[in-house]
């Protein structure tokens, strides 16, 4: 197996696990209610899965260019739904570093489903970069 596509399905592995995690991280926090939940862990879990969905986005790019010597070539649709999951990763790591820099342990329901949200934004974004590039 070529280095290349080795590297690539690595990445891409983490990543899906990770913006599945990060879906299912913000409805453990709706769900709440019915069971016992650790706010706060689950708030530093969702910074660090939103972290790693950036670097593993970061990753992407740094092994096409490491490889082939460029990014790939993606056609305008592919690369505006880039642009919404860089501003959902981006958007989710300040809020949640804010909640837990201000030690707001008490997450209101606005901002769950704002998680909720961001991560089904997220993960569509992935799927039209996905078919368009």
């Amino acid at each position: 197996m070529k280095a290349s596509i080795l590297s690539y399905t690595l990445i891409q592995a983490v990543h899906n696990i990770g913006a599945a995690l990060t879906l299912a991280l913000a409805l453990l926090l709706i769900g709440q209610i019915c069971m016992s939940v650790d706010t706060k862990k689950v708030l530093w879990a969702l910074l660090a899965v939103w972290g790693l969905q950036g670097f593993t986005g970061i990753c992407f790019g740094l092994s096409s260019l490491y490889f082939y010597g460029a990014f790939p070539d993606i056609h305008n649709l592919a690369i505006a739904a880039m642009g919404v999951k860089i501003v959902s990763v981006a958007a989710m790591t300040f809020l949640l570093a804010f909640l837990i820099y201000k030690k707001k342990w008490d997450v209101s329901a606005r901002n769950k489903t704002v998680f909720v949200s961001l991560s089904i934004i997220a993960l569509v974004a992935a799927s039209v970069l996905r078919w368009n590039s």
